[in-house]
């Protein structure tokens, strides 16, 4: 019974020792391809957006949401929140902070920035956390509270200062992660070779090791055939019987005419 498989373990056609081509046209593709670092490096983004947008969305909220409560009695109750205070109030300063620190969140996204204003600007995240926390901290008490329950009237801490409570510390924590990690991203940028791509751009397409010769792929010795195109003496090939030389500029002599035939055939008889 025949087989098809030749002896040595060789698959049909390829000779032992000798790699088997695959064949088809030669694709740069892979090179242009996403990398890996670019593909975390964009993950890494997304979950910065995610981890800081979430508690700024959360203190915006709570700007709006009661701060305090005051409980007259008989269902009669009275709420107040930052937005309602005075225009001087902590309701301005930390809606500013709490805009700004979206900056930097929206930066990470564009190639071109700066990693050094990166850096600068992560810190917006951490400041806004600061600044809501340190209006909790002044605001801790209501001013008037003293008069209200005078009246016999409570006075409670209402959901808006927990949430803002809860927001401003989780803007600090993951402010200051945030600020890490566009540190060590500034750090990758500065150890980029110049002539190397950053994260998350393509690498060039592979180039010619060399200039080519015509017929000569990759730029490799050129053969003593094609020398003389380039201007260069050819070479006598090993192996090869030596030619004679001859000048080109010493005539070469005529061969000698023909003798005249002594006995011309005779024609017929008359």
């Amino acid at each position: 019974m025949s087989t098809n498989t030749p002896p040595n373990g060789f698959p049909q056609g390829q000779q032992p020792g000798v790699p088997q081509y695959q064949g088809g046209p030669y694709q740069p593709g892979p090179f242009n391809a996403p990398q890996p670092a670019a593909q975390k490096q964009q993950k890494d983004r997304i979950v910065n957006l995610a981890m800081c947008g979430v508690p700024l969305l959360i203190a915006f909220i709570g700007l709006f949401l009661p701060y305090f409560s005051a409980d007259y009695g008989g269902g009669f109750t009275e709420s107040v929140s930052w937005a309602q205070g005075e225009p001087d109030g902590p309701f301005i300063i930390s809606l500013i902070f709490i805009l700004l620190a979206i900056i930097p969140l929206v930066m990470q996204f564009f190639s071109k920035v700066n990693p050094k204003q990166m850096v600068s600007s992560s810190s917006l995240v951490t400041v806004a956390g600061v600044v809501v926390i340190g209006n909790v901290a002044i605001n801790w008490n209501l001013e008037d509270a003293d008069r209200l329950e005078a009246y016999g009237a409570e006075i409670s801490r209402s959901i808006g200062f927990w949430i803002l409570l809860i927001a401003g510390v989780a803007l600090v924590g993951t402010g200051i992660y945030f600020t890490i990690w566009a540190n060590k991203q500034a750090k990758l940028a500065a150890l980029q070779a110049p002539n190397q791509p950053y994260p998350g751009q393509p690498y060039p397409g592979p180039q010619a090791p060399g200039p080519q010769g015509p017929g000569q792929p990759f730029g490799g010795p050129v053969p003593p055939q094609q020398q003389q195109q380039f201007g260069g003496p050819a070479q006598q090939q090993p192996g090869a019987p030596q030619q004679p030389y001859a000048s080109p500029q010493s005539p070469q002599t005529p061969p000698p005419p023909a003798a005249p035939d002594d006995n011309p055939s005779q024609g017929s008889a008359i």
